[in-house]
């Protein structure tokens, strides 16, 4: 799948995250490499703990058995230290109401990538998103279609906005191609 290129719209979206702007490239300053373990299996969000790479999470409520849900409009998972240039973002989810089967947007850096989260809370499913990450942003940003309380849908008292639940994610490099191979 092909990413939108958001532009300007999305630098203000990630500008709310501390994203680089404009397309420019980390300094090198920031450009130390997350440690190997960060690729080797996925980051559970059912936890109360998170691992020592991921320096922040923005948007998500606390964390439940089977995972966590993203409570507002924007979400974002901020890391340590820039994510590779190009990696497959593995995800489980799920949605609440409105949102299931509508169209959410990841992402990261300059690029945006539709995700359709088809499965509720009683079926978590897997998705698989190529990323292109030229700017080698640090943070991966989901927006959600329509977060909503199940009270506004008449479904109890519980005044808590849902949209996504996320159960994990792993991010997978994706092996540069060797020419000199060819």
């Amino acid at each position: 799948m092909r990413p939108a290129l958001l532009g300007a719209a999305c630098v203000v979206v990630l500008g709310l995250f501390g994203c680089t702007k404009g397309g420019e490239a980390p300094s090198a300053t920031v450009a130390a490499a997350l440690p190997a373990e960060a690729f080797e299996k996925p980051i559970s969000f059912a936890g109360s703990s998170l691992p020592p790479y991921v320096a922040s999470v923005r948007g998500f409520a606390q964390p439940e058995t089977f995972g966590r849900w993203i409570n507002t409009k924007i979400a974002s998972i901020e890391f340590s230290a820039p994510l590779p240039r190009e990696f497959d973002l593995e995800i489980s989810a799920a949605a609440f109401g409105p949102n299931i089967g509508e169209e959410a947007l990841v992402v990261v850096g300059v690029n945006g990538y539709p995700l359709r989260i088809r499965g509720d809370l009683s079926s978590f499913q897997a998705y698989s998103v190529r990323v292109d990450n030229p700017t080698m942003s640090p943070t991966i940003s989901f927006v959600v279609p329509r977060p909503v309380t199940p009270e506004m849908l008449g479904l109890g008292k519980d005044s808590r906005y849902l949209g996504i639940a996320l159960g994990a994610v792993r991010i997978k490099p994706v092996e540069a191609k060797d020419e000199a191979k060819k």
